[in-house]
C-alpha cells in the first residue's frame, strides 16, 4: 500500500498545484505527508473535485476502498455537475465499477436488503427544475423528497418512481437524507406525486 499510496499523494499535489500562496501549499504538502489513507487525501481537496480524483486514483487503490470513497465523495458534494469534468455519464461509468456490498455502512446495507427486488423512490425539484429526473439522486422517503421540493419555497413537484433493487447502487444516510443512488436508465413509472406552491399543495396520490 505504500507505494499506491505515494502515487495516490502525486495525483493530489498535481490537483492542488494550482494553489498560489506559498503559505498554503507549504501547509498542504505537510497534511499530504501526515496522511494514511485514501480519505485523509481526498479530503484534502474541495469537495467538488474528489470525484475527479478518485476516478484518476482508481488504479491504485481497492475495490473496496474505491467503493466507500465513491459514495463519501458523490454524498458529500452537494451538486456533482459543477465539477466540469464529471458528466452524469462519467459519474454513472464510475459507479458501475463500485462493489454495492462494500459501497455501504451496516445499517444501510441491511435496509437495503430488507426492501422489496422493486423499490419506490421519489425525487424532490423545484418547478424550474422539473425536467431533471434523470439524476442519480432519490430517495426511499417521501418526507425527505418533499423537503428538497420544499426547501426553496418556490413552486415545486415531486416524482414517485420505481427502480429494481438490482439497479440501487448504494443506499445511504449519511447525511440524514435517506438516500438512495440509482441508475436512472432503468427507473420505471416515473409521475408527479405531489407539486407545491408556497401558498397552496396538491397531492396527486392514485
Amino acid at each position: 500500500m505504500t507505494k499506491n499510496l505515494y502515487n495516490i499523494k502525486v495525483v493530489a499535489k498535481q490537483m492542488l498545484s494550482s494553489l498560489q500562496s506559498k503559505d498554503l501549499s507549504k501547509w498542504y504538502d505537510k497534511k499530504l505527508q501526515e496522511a494514511k489513507t485514501v480519505f485523509d487525501v481526498m479530503s484534502l481537496l474541495k469537495k467538488e473535485y474528489r470525484l475527479s480524483f478518485l476516478d484518476k486514483v482508481c488504479d491504485y487503490i481497492s475495490k473496496e476502498e474505491y467503493s466507500i470513497n465513491l459514495v463519501r465523495a458523490y454524498v458529500d458534494t452537494e451538486s456533482p455537475d459543477t465539477d466540469l469534468d464529471m458528466s452524469k455519464e462519467k459519474l454513472l461509468e464510475m459507479f458501475r465499477k463500485l462493489n454495492v456490498e462494500q459501497s455501504m455502512t451496516s445499517e444501510d446495507k441491511e435496509l437495503l436488503q430488507s426492501m422489496g427486488d422493486k423499490i419506490i423512490v421519489y425525487r424532490g425539484v423545484s418547478d424550474r427544475k422539473r425536467e431533471k429526473i434523470d439524476y442519480m439522486s432519490w430517495s426511499y422517503s417521501y418526507e425527505q423528497a418533499e423537503w428538497f421540493a420544499k426547501r426553496y419555497n418556490e413552486k415545486s413537484i415531486v416524482y414517485k418512481a420505481e427502480i429494481d433493487k438490482q439497479h440501487v447502487f448504494a443506499l445511504t444516510n449519511r447525511r440524514q437524507e435517506a438516500e438512495i443512488i440509482l441508475d436512472p436508465n432503468h427507473l420505471s413509472n416515473i409521475k408527479v406525486f405531489a407539486k407545491f406552491t408556497p401558498e397552496v399543495e396538491e397531492s396527486l396520490t392514485e
